[in-house]
């Protein structure tokens, strides 16, 4: 017959092995994986972008397309469309050309 005290220690052994396990998993699923692919592609053309950001990059990067409020008082040009949140009327797509030439200047918010 075992005693007591012999099987105290097995259990405390076991809860101990347990408790080591569960940290090692728990220290491998917060390691960062390592990258393997390196991305060394071009940006996506107008078609090809699909998300939001994609399509922004896109466009401030090729396009040189800026947005401009058509109120009366409105002076400045945006490099997205929702930077002029108070914009009351319309807004428009120029390029960064056209827009400095008809006397926008660029937006201190999003430039």
């Amino acid at each position: 017959m075992t005693r007591p005290h012999n099987i105290r220690k097995k259990v405390e052994g076991y809860i101990v092995y347990i408790l080591l396990c569960a940290g090692l998993a728990l220290l491998l699923t917060l390691i960062p994986k390592k990258q393997t692919k390196t991305d060394t592609s071009p940006p996506p053309s107008p078609q090809q972008a699909t998300r939001v950001y994609d399509r922004q990059y896109y466009e401030q990067q090729h396009d040189e397309r800026c947005y401009v409020c058509t109120g009366s008082r409105s002076r400045k040009y945006h490099m997205t469309p929702t930077c002029p949140s108070s914009c009351r009327r319309s807004i428009i797509r120029l390029t960064v050309a056209e827009a400095i030439r008809k006397g926008y200047q660029p937006c201190h918010t999003c430039h």
